[in-house]
C-alpha cells in the first residue's frame, strides 16, 4: 500500500473568478442613483412641456388647461418613450443618471444594447409592463423590480432578465 502522491498545486483555484462579461455589474447604491438622476430629468422634460403647452394655448385662445393637458401628456410620452431608449442607444448604454454613476446598460452578453433592445427594455418592459400595470398593484411590482437586485444572485432587475440586459460599471 503505497501513499498516492498530491495532484500539483494549482494556482486558478485562488485567483479572483473572471469579470462577468461587459465588466463589473454595478452596485444596486449605483442603480438607485442612477434611476434617481434620471427620474429628475424626466420629471423636467414633463414640466417644460406642461409649461410650453400652457403658455401655448393661453396666447391663443385663453385655455391654458388644454395646453397644460397636451402639454404633460408630450413630456410624459417623450419623457418615457423616447428619452431613455435614444440616450442609449447612441451613448453604448448609458442615460444621463447613468452617465453620472459610471454605470452603463449591456447586453447579457456583455456587447452593445442595438437601439431595438432599449426600446424594449425602457419603453415596453420598465414602461408599460412593470410600472404601469404595476401600479395597479399599488406599485408592488415596480419596488420589487427595483429593489430585486438586492437579493439576486446575478444582481439583476425583473426587467434585467426579461430583456437579457445587464448594468455594468462603466
Amino acid at each position: 500500500m503505497g501513499i498516492t502522491p498530491a495532484p500539483p498545486y494549482d494556482e486558478s483555484h485562488d485567483a479572483p473568478p473572471p469579470a462577468a462579461p461587459g465588466g463589473r455589474t454595478a452596485t444596486w447604491g449605483d442603480r438607485a442613483g442612477a434611476a434617481t438622476i434620471d427620474f429628475f430629468v424626466r420629471l423636467a422634460i414633463v414640466v417644460a412641456c406642461a409649461a410650453l403647452g400652457a403658455l401655448a394655448y393661453l396666447d391663443s385662445n385663453g385655455a391654458g388647461e388644454i395646453g397644460l393637458g397636451f402639454g404633460i401628456a408630450l413630456g410624459y410620452i417623450l419623457s418615457s418613450l423616447v428619452y431613455a431608449p435614444l440616450m442609449m442607444a447612441r451613448t453604448g448604454g448609458q442615460t444621463v443618471g447613468h452617465r453620472s454613476t459610471n454605470t452603463r446598460v449591456v447586453m447579457a452578453d456583455g456587447s452593445r444594447m442595438p437601439g431595438g433592445r432599449a426600446f424594449l427594455r425602457e419603453a415596453i418592459v420598465k414602461g408599460i409592463l412593470i410600472e404601469g400595470i404595476g401600479s395597479l398593484t399599488l406599485y408592488i411590482l415596480p419596488i420589487v423590480n427595483y429593489l430585486f437586485p438586492l437579493w439576486d444572485a446575478k444582481d439583476e432587475t425583473l426587467h434585467d432578465k426579461m430583456c437579457s440586459t445587464r448594468v455594468v460599471a462603466a
